[in-house]
């Protein structure tokens, strides 16, 4: 009876052994399964900025050979007009000029300067958000301007994370404009004045939130591939294809499909708009955010 005893013993302790050896085997899949997706979600995410960059540095290629060729077009036509006296006056009033080109850069430089836009998600997705930065930016079309250009300029956390709430991060995003403001002469473009009221009106909405800036100063930069990083990186990403595509779609294909009273006040109807959404956001999933200037 004792052999037989061992010999049903020794199978139950392999049975387990391999039992223990399969659940093993099962979170390891499960693992690898999460780390491809996580390889893959990033990948995906490289890719789309790589498009994004390429699709920009076209944009701003064809900018510059339009403005060259027109460069150049002035030069030609202007050439004949040209004397010995002009050129000696040319020569004599060159540096008040300079310093006059100086100073528009410099005010021109100030009136494009970029918003600062702090968000605290909270429950919310990078789709979302995504959303809501896409609004925002329609807010600038309907002034006349060409969008806006988010991008993730830090992301932090609170020191102190003794409370759950605290562990929330902050993003903190650049808005640009996605056309040029300034000129390859320095110049302001048309889009300059369009940038400086939408930047005034934004200022000047319910979208502030003083109390998130002073959590913002107080809180510490996260490290390289957080996963917060990535939501806010994604969440700009959705905004700016969206942006693109925006861009892309001629309004001509729609008229006629909006009433005429949306043509009365078109910027505050979509700033109530955006003031809505964010409403809806903070009070399903507490998300908050602030505008700043930035210098």
């Amino acid at each position: 009876m004792d052999t037989r005893f061992s010999e049903s013993s020794t199978e139950m302790i392999g049975a387990e052994d391999l039992q223990l050896y399969q659940e093993e085997l099962l979170d390891n899949a499960r693992n690898l399964d999460h780390f491809g997706k996580r390889f893959e979600r990033y990948m995906s995410m490289q890719l789309q900025k790589l498009e994004v960059a390429v699709d920009r540095f076209e944009r701003e290629k064809e900018a510059w050979h339009r403005q060259r060729e027109r460069e150049l077009e002035e030069l030609v036509s202007n050439r004949p007009a040209v004397t010995n006296q002009d050129s000696a006056n040319q020569q004599t009033d060159f540096s008040p000029v300079v310093k006059v080109q100086q100073t528009d850069r410099t005010n021109n430089s100030n009136s494009s300067a970029p918003l600062l836009l702090l968000i605290q998600p909270g429950g919310a997705s990078s789709m979302q958000l995504g959303l809501l930065m896409f609004e925002i930016s329609k807010i600038n079309r309907e002034f006349g301007g060409g969008g806006v250009r988010f991008e993730v300029s830090s992301v932090k956390l609170p020191k102190k994370m003794s409370k759950r709430s605290d562990v929330e991060p902050i993003f903190a995003i650049e808005a640009f404009s996605f056309v040029p403001l300034v000129s390859y002469d320095g110049s302001p473009a048309r889009e300059m004045v369009s940038w400086g009221n939408f930047k005034s009106k934004l200022l000047m909405s319910s979208l502030l939130d003083p109390n998130l800036l002073k959590s913002f100063k107080k809180c510490v930069t996260v490290p390289r591939g957080h996963d917060s990083l990535v939501m806010a990186n994604e969440s700009t990403l959705r905004a700016e294809h969206a942006t693109t595509k925006c861009e892309a779609t001629s309004m001509n294909q729609y008229e006629g499909l909006f009433s005429k009273k949306r043509d009365h006040h078109p910027q505050k109807q979509q700033l109530q708009r955006v003031e809505g959404i964010f409403r809806y956001l903070n009070k399903e999933y507490n998300l908050r955010m602030h505008f700043s200037l930035v210098w």
